[in-house]
Parts: C-alpha cells; sequence; structure tokens
C-alpha cells in the first residue's frame, strides 16, 4: 500500500521516529484548587485514551495528521477532491479495524492508523466538511447549525447546538434537507470512518 509505505518511510527517518509518541500522557498542573490537566500534546487529551482503551492490548494508536491547503473548490472539484480522500485514505480505513505492523526502531509495532486531526482553514475546512463557505448563509459555520445572528451569543449551551456531525448531515441529505443546513449533497468519504 502506498500510504503505508510512505508512512514507514517518514518513520525511518531518526528525529521522527525517536520523537513518536504511541501512548496517552497526563500531565498535570498544580494549583490552589488541587491538580488541573494540561492538553499540551495530542496525546495528553481524553479522545487519545479513550481511543487507545478500544485498541486490542499490545498494538499502538499511530495519529494521522491530515494537512489542506487546497482553495477555492466548486461542486465538481470537491467530487473530485473526496474521490482522491478515498484512495488516500482507504488503507487507513482498512487497518483502522485490523491494525498493520509497522517497522520503527528496527522493531515492528502493531499500529492502529487514525487520523486525529486535519489542518485547514475555512474554505479548506468547508471543503472537507462540504459545507457551503460563504459567510453570508444562514447557517455559516461549518461544525453546527448555529444560526447567522446567533454567532455571538455567549449565552447559548453548548447542549442548545445541532453539530454537523456526519450522523445529523446524513440524516438532512436522506430527508433532502441539503440545501437548507448549506451542505453539498456529495458522498463524503470521512462517513465511512467509525
Amino acid at each position: 500500500m502506498p500510504l503505508i509505505s510512505c508512512i514507514e518511510n517518514i518513520l525511518k527517518i531518526p528525529d521522527k521516529a525517536q520523537n513518536l509518541e504511541f501512548e496517552y500522557k497526563e500531565l498535570y498542573k498544580t494549583t490552589e484548587d488541587g491538580k488541573k490537566i494540561i492538553y499540551k500534546e495530542q496525546n495528553n487529551r481524553m479522545c487519545w485514551k479513550s481511543a487507545q482503551n478500544s485498541l486490542p492490548i499490545g498494538s499502538k494508536l499511530l495519529s494521522i495528521i491530515l494537512y489542506s491547503d487546497a482553495t477555492n473548490c466548486d461542486t465538481l472539484v470537491r467530487q473530485t477532491f473526496h474521490r482522491c480522500l478515498e484512495v488516500i485514505l482507504n488503507p487507513i480505513q482498512k487497518f483502522s479495524h485490523s491494525g498493520t505492523n509497522l517497522l520503527i526502531n528496527n522493531k515492528l509495532i502493531w499500529t492502529f492508523p487514525k487520523v486525529s486531526i486535519i489542518i485547514a482553514d475555512w474554505p479548506e475546512a468547508a471543503t472537507f466538511c462540504l459545507t457551503y463557505k460563504s459567510t453570508n448563509s444562514n447557517h455559516p459555520c461549518h461544525f453546527c447549525l448555529v444560526n447567522r445572528d446567533d454567532l455571538a451569543n455567549t449565552t447559548r449551551s453548548k447542549h442548545d447546538l445541532v453539530l454537523k456531525n456526519h450522523e445529523n448531515m446524513r440524516t438532512c441529505l436522506d430527508k433532502s434537507e441539503d440545501k437548507s443546513v448549506y451542505i453539498e449533497s456529495i458522498p463524503n468519504y470521512f462517513w465511512n470512518f467509525k
């Protein structure tokens, strides 16, 4: 698999392999109120701990970070973008269920690759999420369905927000509500990930 070979080649670089983190590490800061958890790196976050605990004993989490800088995309380009993501990420999805052995520092390590972070500015995030990019739309946020008039409302609870997660957006697509929630009716490859 080309992507897995690419990952193995990157991990042959001594600095990369030496600084690779596989384990959850809890960091604390002592305050007047007691201990406070510090989130300094990916592997300090609770989502890392949760993902690590879901893996088979003896295996390691291999965090994959995607970076995108693909400015303006129309619908046709977005379709192509998501087809390319499918080709590139298919091995990660395949191995996210069974894992794969990677040679790291001359040791075979059973890893489960997971896409953990996508780094993108607003236009690229909209392309990943298949949301409209217009800041003039009624729901300009690509994370949730907050109304444009409520964007600065600091009294709203996070429980009041309807997230633009794959379950909610799939439901909107199934109900042909894609235009009302400002998503494009294109299959999103990330919906294949669990």
